[in-house]
């Protein structure tokens, strides 16, 4: 199969046709479709993983589980500051598992304000999606800045992330979809649907800094995209190209024109 294939098929095809069938499903019986989007990045990673490796080898080994951790805990039937806290202990050990052989073996001091960083963006943003106002887009920025930081992964020579955060873009896809279209005042995408996948991008981006040696400066701006499509509901779609569209546009520009291909993973 010719490699071009093999790189959309489990990238951007499957997801997105996946996630356009679940939001229809969904439409039409009101299912949760957290499990749903679980569901679709998950055989998009084993497409292109393969069979999961017991106990993980490698930083992309352990997705699978810490999204299988963050769903469950996700749906648990307690109060919405006891699931901010256990999803934030999620979030801090999943962290900790990606970086942690290479801090073990030395303290690297800007790594460790990185992942001080990232951990506080990721608290902020769980407690804001647990407890915030519903808006009207928030599969959108997701999938923007999902798709951005596929293109920057994959034009950094980093192919296997390019790969998966571009399947993460895909199946926010059906529901980007819905939110742009559509004329509903809230989104289709579950709370927990929208934590798992902000977990799993946060992982990602961690990923493509500690071990593909991802610019720095493209990463920052694609987390003042987090940040901003946080700071309140998005309900205009403008809204979403001036928080999450234009840093990320910036973060692309950054990386083509500052383009050093040296990295591999």
């Amino acid at each position: 199969m010719n490699s071009t294939y093999q790189f959309l098929l489990p990238g951007l095809v499957l997801p997105l046709v996946l996630s356009l069938i679940l939001v229809t499903v969904m439409l039409r019986r009101h299912w949760n479709g957290a499990w749903g989007l679980a569901a679709i990045w998950l055989i998009s990673y084993f497409w292109v993983r393969g069979v999961p490796v017991l106990p993980p080898r490698e930083a992309v080994d352990w997705l699978w589980i810490i999204g299988s951790i963050t769903l469950v805990v996700g749906i648990l039937p307690i109060t919405s500051h006891r699931q901010w806290l256990w999803l934030s202990a999620v979030l801090v050990l999943s962290l900790g598992v990606i970086v942690w052989p290479v801090l073990s073996q030395n303290m690297f001091v800007l790594l460790s304000v990185e992942l001080v960083v990232l951990v506080g963006i990721g608290v902020v943003m769980i407690h804001r999606l647990i407890t915030g106002t519903n808006a009207t887009f928030s599969a959108l920025p997701l999938a923007v800045i999902s798709t951005s930081y596929a293109i920057i992964a994959a034009l950094s020579s980093s192919l296997l992330l390019g790969q998966l955060s571009s399947a993460l873009a895909a199946a926010l896809g059906g529901f980007a979809l819905y939110e742009l279209t559509a004329k509903a005042k809230v989104t289709v995408l579950p709370v927990q649907a929208a934590v798992l996948a902000s977990v799993w991008l946060l992982c990602l981006m961690l990923i493509g800094r500690v071990y593909a040696n991802l610019s720095l400066i493209p990463m920052t701006l694609l987390l003042m995209a987090l940040i901003l499509s946080q700071v309140s509901p998005l309900h205009r779609w403008w809204q979403v190209v001036l928080f999450t569209g234009i840093p990320s546009l910036a973060a692309l520009l950054w990386l083509v024109l500052t383009q050093d291909a040296s990295s591999y993973y």
